[in-house]
Parts: C-alpha cells; structure tokens; sequence
C-alpha cells in the first residue's frame, strides 16, 4: 500500500464516520436523561476515532476497533489486547468527560430551561392575542 493509497482510506473513512456520527446524534436526540445522551454520543465517537497502529513493524495506523475485531478473529483473545487496552482506556476517559461536563453544565438558553422546568409558564399564556 503506497502513502497515498494510505492517506485516501484515511480520508474516506473519517468521511464515512463523520455521516455515522452526525446520523447518531439524530437518532439520540430523543434520548431524556441528557447525560445518558451525552455519553453515547461520545462513546460511538470515541470507536470510530480512536486510532491504533495497524502492524507493531509499521508506523501505519488504522481504526483501534476494526484491530480488536480482526486480532479477535484470527488470533484470538490474547491478540486482541493490542488494540483493546488503549481502546478501553480512551472510553474510559471520555466516559470521565462526560461525567465532569454534565456535573458542571447549567443550561442557561431559555428554551433549554422551559423543556426541562415543567412547571415554567407558556408564552402563549401571557394573555396576548396570537
């Protein structure tokens, strides 16, 4: 595989996870508890970005979960560690991101604060003709 060949597989496959990504964040919108949401949209994230060297002899990278996978298959659960162990500790962080985010976060839009404050009056209650 020559450098070039390399650098547009590269360039497909972010191309390629930045639609998953954006898919994912439409789908989860729905998703109530927002940390709930926050935190599978950073996991899904963190999958598809997290890269890891393809061949320990090369400086060649590539997706750290399509080597867990492939290590998994063909040559077993031991291999797969390679790429499982930085995988695991890059969730982990972002998962601790999450958790420090949504404790520090206070919506202060006005809208954010009417959907989660049912107890907030309507503007269309304000007696005025609509």
């Amino acid at each position: 595989m020559s450098y070039n060949d390399y650098l547009t597989a590269w360039a497909v496959y972010i191309f390629a996870s930045a639609g998953l990504i954006w898919t994912g964040f439409i789908w989860t919108r729905w998703i109530q508890p927002a940390f709930l949401r926050r935190s599978v949209r950073m996991l899904a994230t963190l999958t598809l970005l997290t890269p890891y060297q393809s061949y320990t002899d090369m400086d060649y990278l590539a997706p750290a979960w399509i080597i867990l996978v492939f290590e998994s298959a063909t040559n077993g659960p031991d291999a797969a560690l390679r790429a499982g162990i930085p995988l695991s500790i890059t969730l982990g962080s972002g998962l601790l991101l999450t958790v420090i985010y949504s404790l520090f976060y206070k919506p202060s839009h006005p809208s954010v604060l009417e959907n989660h404050n049912p107890g907030t009056k309507d503007r269309r209650d304000n007696g005025e003709e609509t």
